[in-house]
């Protein structure tokens, strides 16, 4: 089994200072397993064993150590939208007008805005991602009111009783019976 090279972008010391004023436990780890690599000449099973990590994280934070020194070894989050096609801003700025138009009383959809979001952006996009825009800016389905807002009761309760019986069900005649000669 061949050992690991490390660059020299850092010297023992100052790996092992980077290690001491690590902010976070996963920085700690990195800059600890390049100090053992570096110092002990340490092969990434030992590393990973006395880290409690895979080899693969080993020989992948040499990968980023070698590559992009201390800068790359400062693993960035890894949350965030990626795949986004407007940005949150945008996207409220692109409901924006679609409120105005519910508030006029129209029934707002997701094809709406689906045909919103690919007017402004030039390119079709899914029916999928209109809904995820919605929920992302807490628009949610509203059911229709029960009752027209302005129903009477009491005329409705006149209708009833003043209403022909058309709907009442016929009663139907009772089977003949045949005697036998």
């Amino acid at each position: 089994m061949r050992g690991i090279h490390l660059e020299p972008h850092l010297s023992t010391e100052e790996l092992e200072c980077h290690a001491r004023q690590a902010q976070t436990r996963g920085a700690f780890q990195r800059f600890q397993a390049l100090y053992l690599i570096q110092a002990r000449h340490l092969r990434a099973p030992a590393v990973a064993e006395a880290l409690q990590v895979s080899a693969a994280a080993v020989h992948q934070w040499v990968h980023l150590y070698n590559h992009g020194g201390v800068e790359g070894i400062a693993l960035k989050g890894r949350g965030g939208r990626r795949r986004a096609y407007l940005t949150l801003e945008e996207e409220a700025a692109l409901l924006e007008d679609l409120r105005a138009r519910a508030g006029e009383g129209l029934l707002i959809t997701a094809k709406a805005v689906r045909s919103q979001a690919q007017a402004c952006l030039g390119h079709p996009v899914s029916e999928d991602y209109a809904y995820d825009v919605l929920h992302r800016h807490d628009w949610r389905k509203i059911a229709p009111r029960p009752t027209h807002p302005e129903s009477d009761p009491e005329k409705q309760e006149a209708f009833k009783k003043n209403s022909p019986i058309w709907s009442r069900p016929r009663r139907r005649p009772s089977p003949r019976t045949t005697s036998a000669l």
